[in-house]
This record gives structure tokens, sequence and C-alpha cells, in this order.
């Protein structure tokens, strides 16, 4: 918007005059629009601050053409903040106001005081200008608020009381139209407004308040980013303002996957995770069962908590959708749009100029489930992954972050990259990716995994026992005391038991059994209690398989019953995927297609492993052993 007057030469026809005023007219305009900002950009009040005075009160009104003056800082019971009254010249560094010209200011303020009968209860007086005071202003100001004699002012005479005592309060603010214009266009930004509609939404509010000046128009801190959004439920998308919501984002995240944050042990690859910032793309790999989900949680958490505030969208590949990112940034703003992905993170980026990239990290859990669980969200994450890693290389390239990373778990990265392999597309420089492989917990994970838990005294004392006699096997020093505990030797518990608790899905059935007797004949190794272990164990697989692929508990159970001992009688493993389903179909319980999807959720799950290319085995070892 180019304000008459403020570029151009001035016309030496008869024009010049109204051409002056109207560029006056809109400074005055451009001007309240500015302290609508500042108003809606309210902070802390600093009383000494002529800024903050009009940041007094969140909830404060700004009336254009109010008590005399050319604007009003009402609060809500009518009573006046500030009166504001503007002086513009279009040379304004060249014309400084004088004596006779500040005192009428003065004069003009005393009137307003006296018609509202709110001489006492006026906070601030403020001149905005953009012209400077000159040397005689300047010293008349100066005498008034020192209380020297001045001839204007007179000898201290009590009928100048009232001038010395406005010049003395009163606040000079300077203010130029391109500093209106940006305070407008920064507002616009935080808003995530793109550079045409700051435009649209300036000339929305300056014909707002062009249309109602002599009206009693009030302007609250919400109305001012309605009329420059155009939209009535407008929020902030600045890292600050979004901060509650990305947490909540990240905690329903962990409600999802059932995790307990406060009883869930660190893993060590997650905890040392180092410049973030220069991967674009971070892979987290693991079988099944090894906390992937967890993991996960565990780093947006660690970001959030350590300060670095990412804008986080967590969520299950299987979920997604081209309109995820688009509805996150769309439901943080309060608006419904029809933006892409790239034009979703344009918006946050735009509201976050003093923030560095990356400005944005998405997480995508359970690649690997996409294929078989929905093969619609495919196309969309395709799209994503070539479009983010593209903007990478970009970026990489011209010296610049990216302005979001992204980070997925599966179970293998294989499966990533036939995605990206199968649909012509692969890593162009692979070793820019960040690759994070999860195993089953360390010896001092699983300690920590005790210590955090609430298990019964006899059974935490076995395992931490257990943990510290193999620290100190491995390495043959003394063991560390980094477990909390300071124990007495306690029976060992047998390796199948053992191994299992490593195991991060099985450890969380563990815990959480409330059978205190069952854990304790678990770790001393008592066959019953790991078949009864290994029948819940497979209890929960089948609840997932009834969830994913729509196989019935009892039809399933028959199946794997079949396969079991099938897998017994055999020297060797079954083959990888034909024998499992010949034995599934012999049943007469599964289909073809349901013991296929039954072979690759057990993988999933972890019930299975395939240690070499085309043989599985039960991968607990107390299912092999009883299975």
């Amino acid at each position: 918007m180019t304000v008459p007057g403020t570029e151009a030469p001035e016309l030496v026809t008869g024009h010049v005059g109204g051409q002056a005023a109207l560029a006056g007219f809109l400074y005055q305009i451009l001007g309240t629009a500015d302290c609508a900002v500042s108003v809606a950009e309210a902070g802390r009040p600093e009383p000494d601050c002529a800024d903050a005075l009009l940041t007094i009160s969140g909830c404060s009104h700004l009336v254009q053409e109010a008590f005399g003056q050319d604007a009003a800082l009402l609060s809500d019971e009518s009573n006046i903040l500030a009166l504001v009254q503007f002086k513009y010249a279009g040379d304004g560094s060249s014309r400084p106001i004088g004596q006779e010209e500040l005192l009428r200011v003065v004069h003009s303020f005393k009137t307003s005081l006296a018609d509202s009968l709110q001489a006492d209860k006026a906070t601030a007086l403020i001149l905005i200008t953009n012209r400077p005071l000159g040397d005689s202003a300047e010293t008349l100001r100066e005498a008034a608020i020192s209380g020297l004699p001045h001839c204007l002012l007179g000898e201290r005479s009590t009928q100048k009381k009232a001038e010395r005592e406005i010049l003395e309060q009163l606040e000079i603010r300077e203010l130029s139209l391109d500093t209106a214009l940006l305070a407008l266009e920064q507002r616009a930004a935080k808003l995530g407004l793109l550079p045409h509609e700051v435009e649209e939404g300036i000339d929305r509010l300056v014909g707002h308040l062009l249309a109602r000046v002599r009206q009693f128009t009030c302007l609250d801190r919400h109305r001012v980013d309605v009329l420059i959004t155009g939209a009535e439920t407008i929020r902030e998308i600045t890292r600050e303002s979004v901060s509650a919501f990305v947490r909540a984002q990240i905690q329903a995240y962990g409600q999802q996957i059932e995790i307990e944050p406060a009883s869930t042990v660190r893993r060590e690859e997650v905890a040392d995770l180092q410049n973030l910032e220069e991967a674009g793309l971070i892979i987290l790999t693991g079988l099944g069962g090894t906390g992937k989900s967890v993991a996960l949680h565990q780093f947006l958490t660690d970001l959030v908590d350590a300060g670095l505030a990412y804008c986080a969208l967590p969520l299950f590949g299987v979920e997604y959708s081209d309109r995820s990112i688009p509805n996150l940034i769309d439901s943080l703003r309060g608006v419904t749009s029809n933006d892409t992905w790239q034009i979703a993170l344009h918006r946050l980026e735009r509201a976050n100029t003093s923030s560095m990239r990356p400005i944005m990290l998405i997480a995508i859990d359970a690649l690997d489930e996409v294929q078989p669980r929905n093969e619609a969200a495919i196309g969309p994450l395709v799209g994503l992954l070539k479009g983010l890693w593209a903007d990478f290389q970009a970026c990489t390239e011209s010296g610049q972050k990216a302005r979001a990373i992204v980070v997925v778990s599966c179970r293998r990265e294989e499966e990533l990259n036939w995605i990206w392999l199968h649909r012509g597309h692969a890593f162009k420089k692979p070793h820019e990716c960040l690759r994070i492989g999860l195993h089953d917990f360390t010896d001092l994970e699983l300690g920590e995994a005790v210590r955090l838990c609430d298990l019964p005294a006899d059974v935490a004392t076995r395992i931490q026992s257990e943990v510290l006699r193999r620290i100190a096997d491995e390495d043959g020093t003394q063991p560390p005391l980094a477990l909390g505990v300071n124990l007495s030797p306690a029976p060992p518990i047998p390796p199948l038991a053992y191994e299992s608790l490593l195991i991060p899905r099985f450890w969380q059935l563990f815990r959480t059994n409330e059978d205190p007797e069952l854990q304790l004949a678990f770790v001393k190794g008592e066959p019953v209690a790991m078949q009864r272990f290994a029948e819940l164990f497979l209890d929960t697989f089948v609840v997932r398989l009834n969830q994913i692929a729509r196989i019935d508990s009892e039809r399933a159970r028959t199946a794997l019953t079949s396969i079991a001992e099938a897998n017994r009688a055999k020297t060797r493993p079954l083959l990888y995927n034909p024998d499992w389903i010949e034995v599934a179909i012999s049943t007469g319980a599964l289909t073809a297609v349901e013991s296929g999807n039954m072979y690759k959720e057990a993988h999933d799950f972890g019930i299975i492993v395939s240690p070499t290319g085309g043989e599985w085995e039960w991968r607990l070892p107390f299912v092999r052993q009883s299975g």
C-alpha cells in the first residue's frame, strides 16, 4: 500500500493541499492501526514506556475520533487509559514541532480531559508523529518536567499548572508510515498470512478504519486479527504460542501407543542423538517389540523439554494423508484452508522469521505397516518424503538448513527404501541420512527399567542382582552403582527368562502383570510360569491381529497352535512364508490372504524373527522352548 505524499514529490498544482491532507489522514489511520497492533501484542506493562502504555490491558479498546482526540485507549469500563494525537508531515524530518504547536497539543489534551470529566483518570497522553521536536519545543518540555521557569509557562503560576502537568506527562512516540506498515505486516505474518494475503489484510483493516472513522468504533486485540485475516477464529502460530499444543500432541501420541513416560527407560541410542539439524531424514529401525514407538515418543519429548520448540507432528504412517500437515497448521491457526503441505510449512516459517530452521519435525511411526494396512497412504507419503528430501538437498547445496526434517520408524531400512525405490526414487546421498538402530535392552537399560517400576521387592532384587552380575562378568570390574542399588547377591535368573526380559515388548507385559507370585516364579525359571507368560504374550499378539488384520482370536489361536506343532516337529525351522501359510491353511481356520497377513504381523509384533534369509524362528527364548 502506497500512501500519497510518502514517495512522490509534492505536486505544484492546487491539489497539493488535498493530497497533503489525505496523506495526513492515512497516517492517522495507519497510526491507529499500529496502536491496535500494540494492543494485540499486549505484554507486561511498563508505565514509563510509551509503547507499553498502549498495551496496559489486553482487553482495552482503541476508539478513533473520541474525546476530541484522534484516538483513545479505553478500559472495559470506558475509563480513559490513553489519549492519542497524531502530527504528520510528508517531509516530516524537515518540519520540527515548535513551541507554539506543542502548546496547542497541550491545550487540546487539557480540553479533552476537562470535557470528558476524567482529568484525574487518564493514564497516558501520547503524541504520535513523524516529526522531531524543535529546540524551542524541547526547551519548553524540559522546563515543565524539571520545574524550571519559562516565559510561556509563567513563573510556576497556578493558571499554568495544568499545562506543566500535561507537558510532564506527555509521551512522544515517533512513527513513520513505513514503521506502521511493518508492524501490521509482522502481526499478519505471526498469524500465518502469506505475502499477498498480508496486503489484502492491511487493506481490509485500513478500509474498516476509513469507513468508520466518525463512529465510536472499538478495536480490541481479537478484532484487529480478524480484520487483518478475515477469519473470526484466527490464532498466532509462533513457536511460543503453539508450544502447549505441541506438548499436547506428543502426550496424545504417547497415550495412543499406551506408554507411561514416568516408568519408561530412556534408550541410549535416542539419548546420544546429536546434530539433528544436519540430517534431512532420520531412520529409526529395529525388530518388532524393540520399542521403536516408545523411543520415537522419547525423541519428541526430549526435543521439547530441551527447549527446541519444534512444531512436531507425530503420526502413524498408516494414518497419513495429503491433509495431515495442512490440517495441523489449520488447527493451530483456527482456520480451514485448501493448503498443500508445502504452503502450510511456508505459513509456519513466516510466523517464525526470527527462529532458526528447521521449523517443523515430522515423525512418522510404523512406516513398514503402511503397505498392508492402508495402500492409499503410500502415494501421499511418497510425495511428502520426496518433497522434504528435495528441499533438504536444495537447502544443503545453498548452505541453508531445511524448513523441516522427518524421522521415520520401520523394522528395516530396506522397507523405507522399497517405498522409494518401488516408486522410482532413491536417496541420492544416503550418507546424509541419520540412522539409529534400536535393539533389545542393554543390561544397564533393563536395570534402569526395574528402578523406574513398582515391582515386588524380591522380584526387583533378583533382576537387579542379575544385571549387576552380568555387567561385572563382561569387563571383570566391580559393577557400577549407576542403578541406584547396593544389593546382596541373589540367585541367578535362568538365561531363557533373563533374555526375555531384555525384549522391551515382553518387559512391558511382565512389569504390568498384577500377579507377584507369577512374576517371581518366572524370574526363578519355573516352567509353569514361563508357559503362562508365553500364553499371555501370544494373547496380546492375537488381540493386535484382530485389530489390524480382522482375524478373530479363536481362528488365530487354532492356526498358531498348528504352526507351533509343525515347527516343533521339524529338525529345522519352517521355511519363510510358504510353509507358514501352508500349515495355517491346512487347519481350515484361515484363508491364504489371512495366513500371509498373520505372518507379516507376527514379524511386526516380534513373535517371530528371520535370522536367515529364508527361515523364521520364535523370537522369545521361552516360546521357542515351550511353543
